[in-house]
């Protein structure tokens, strides 16, 4: 499915985007109220994967560029957290692929694996990024 007809980048979705992070930033602005590393970093993960699928809703390159690097603060804060730590690294992989990053990419591919250090065949996924 080609990026402009996915549900994701109509404009059903994209609203709801919007409003997700809306609510993820609220969440957020709670969580740190007292203290800047709050106990669970789910929200902030949650927000940085919202703001990833944000700049396909369209609009200008320097507003994607802008969210993109959002993102990318948003899901390296969330990574500091040991129980998001893989889910992070790997968003922040697919981050670097979409900037053609690829020696970045594998680099966070490698720190999400080594946080989850119980997935198995976790060599199969080094050369999987090295072919792109």
């Amino acid at each position: 499915m080609p990026a402009a007809t996915t549900p994701w980048a109509s404009g059903i979705c994209a609203g709801a985007n919007w409003r997700r992070q809306k609510c993820f930033q609220t969440a957020i602005e709670r969580l740190t109220r007292r203290n800047a590393n709050p106990y669970d970093g789910e929200a902030v993960l949650q927000s940085g994967l919202c703001l990833c699928l944000m700049p396909d809703a369209g609009g200008s390159p320097e507003d994607a560029a802008r969210l993109l690097a959002e993102a990318g603060d948003a899901l390296h804060k969330a990574a500091w957290n040991q129980a998001w730590q893989s889910a992070a690294c790997h968003a922040l992989a697919e981050l670097a692929c979409r900037r053609r990053d690829w020696t970045g990419a594998l680099e966070h591919l490698d720190r999400s694996l080594r946080a989850n250090a119980i997935i198995r065949g976790r060599g199969n996924c080094a050369p999987l990024c090295l072919t792109r």
